[in-house]
């Protein structure tokens, strides 16, 4: 009881530096739950840093870019869908982004000396520019066998083409992965975000850096 209400007390502590329960009623801490107390201790590690971070909150499907503990930007999903190991915080790094056409920036250069130079872009413009073509279909690899594949779900006749691709990769591909790794002890993770709006998927890609930390929110267990 003792340690509960040591937690308790950090917790309170961790949403006020956060600022994460903005208007809410830090007297009644009591009532926060081991597992929000945990997303709290974790955050608050990322939160101290002066890098930027991601939470993937699975309890109500968005997706939120924060710094110091204040949401930067946040995006709703329209779907989430888990297969393979779930439940509790994870804190994970990116390891790689990995996409069909992945994006890529090239450096031009004048062949020929004292070739007249253009004008430079500014910044701004390259990051509209850059925004416009990320891709909207890509896969997050993070630590210890966690994979999530973001996915813009399309209208009309494209959606049922997408639609027979995921029924041959979800139930013959992933069923066999579940099945082999279950033989060889190595549990894995696979989520599934469907994003109604391609921005949204756009920004996550162009927002998500290889080495950026992440929190992975499982709804609490009843």
């Amino acid at each position: 009881f003792t340690e509960m209400k040591t937690r308790v007390a950090a917790a309170v502590i961790l949403v006020s530096g956060l600022v994460l329960f903005q208007g809410a009623d830090l007297g009644r801490a009591e009532d926060v739950s081991a597992h929000t107390i945990l997303l709290l201790e974790q955050e608050y590690a990322l939160a101290k840093t002066s890098s930027s971070y991601f939470i993937f909150n699975f309890e109500t499907a968005t997706v939120s870019l924060k710094a110091r503990g204040m949401v930067l930007k946040e995006w709703p999903a329209v779907k989430v869908r888990v297969w393979g190991r779930t439940g509790g915080v994870m804190t994970f790094p990116l390891a790689r982004k990995t996409a069909y056409r992945a994006p890529q920036r090239k450096d031009i250069t004048p062949d020929k000396e004292g070739e007249e130079e253009k004008p430079e872009a500014k910044s701004d413009d390259l990051d509209i520019l850059e925004l416009v073509k990320m891709p909207v279909n890509y896969t997050l690899d993070l630590s210890k066998d966690v994979r999530i594949k973001v996915r813009y779900r399309r209208s009309g006749f494209n959606r049922i083409l997408d639609g027979i691709g995921r029924f041959f990769s979800r139930g013959i591909a992933r069923s066999a992965k579940t099945v082999v790794r279950g033989i060889i002890g190595r549990p894995f993770t696979e989520v599934e975000l469907d994003f109604d709006d391609e921005i949204a998927a756009k920004n996550i890609y162009w927002s998500f850096f290889e080495g950026q930390k992440c929190i992975l929110f499982w709804p609490e267990s009843k």
